[in-house]
This record gives structure tokens, sequence and C-alpha cells, in this order.
């Protein structure tokens, strides 16, 4: 999982080094800029396909809910009948563990806890989700 709070916070870290080399070096403030900018849109690329790509194995958690009957975060997907939100989820591999979990029974704590999120990020991704749900 990317965990962007902590990824951030390395990379700051790798670039303030960095760029104390560069101006050692007397590299132009201006070429010192265009090489933040390059590499911060590259962090920020890197994170969005991290967390649309990444797929999590969370079959080995168990159901807290006796009554659940998925097998898999595949056959949760499969269950939904309405086409946008079966879009919406297959292209959004996180979004769709977190429901997949929620289903299970877990609470938001646990599920971000399990995640590598803040209950904060679980509780944006969720409202967004019926924001874009309810526009359509």
């Amino acid at each position: 999982m990317f965990n962007y709070g902590q990824k951030k916070k390395k990379w700051q870290k790798i670039k303030t080094e960095e760029e104390k080399i560069l101006r050692k070096n007397h590299i132009d403030e201006k070429v010192i800029y265009e090489l933040y900018q390059y590499d911060w849109q590259m962090f920020k690329k890197e994170r969005s396909y991290q967390n649309h790509t990444c797929n999590y194995d969370l079959s080995n958690y168990p159901s807290k809910e006796s009554s659940f009957m998925y097998e898999n975060a595949q056959e949760f997907l499969d269950s939904f009948e309405d086409e946008r939100l079966y879009h919406l989820l297959k292209n959004d591999s996180l979004l769709l563990q977190i429901l997949y979990l929620k289903e299970k029974g877990f609470l938001y704590k646990e599920i971000a806890e399990i995640l590598g999120l803040s209950e904060h990020q679980i509780y944006y991704r969720i409202k967004k989700m019926k924001k874009n749900k309810n526009n359509d």
C-alpha cells in the first residue's frame, strides 16, 4: 500500500539532500526548481498509480459477519448489479477493498489499519464514491 505521508516525508528528505548537493555545485536555482517540480509530478503520478492498481489479497482476514457470502473481492465485485458502481469499483481497487472489508464487518478504524491508511482517507473515499454515484 502506498502510504502517502510516509513516502512524502522520505521524498522530501531526499529532495532536500539533493538540493544541498546541487547548490554546493553551483547549479542555477531555476534548474533546481524545475527538477523539484518534475520530481514532484512523478511522485504524484506514482501515488495515483499505486492507489489505483494495487491489488490486495484480503482473503486471509476472517469475516466478522457470520452471514458474509463472498470468497474474495472479485466475487464481491461481481455481485454488484448497478453498472456504474461496478465500473467505478473495477477501476478503483482500493475502494473495492474498503467496501469488501466493510461488508465483512470491519470498522473504518480496522480497515484503515489493514490497508495502511488513515480513517479520514477511508471516510473520504466512501464519501467521494457516494457523491459520484449520486451525481450520475
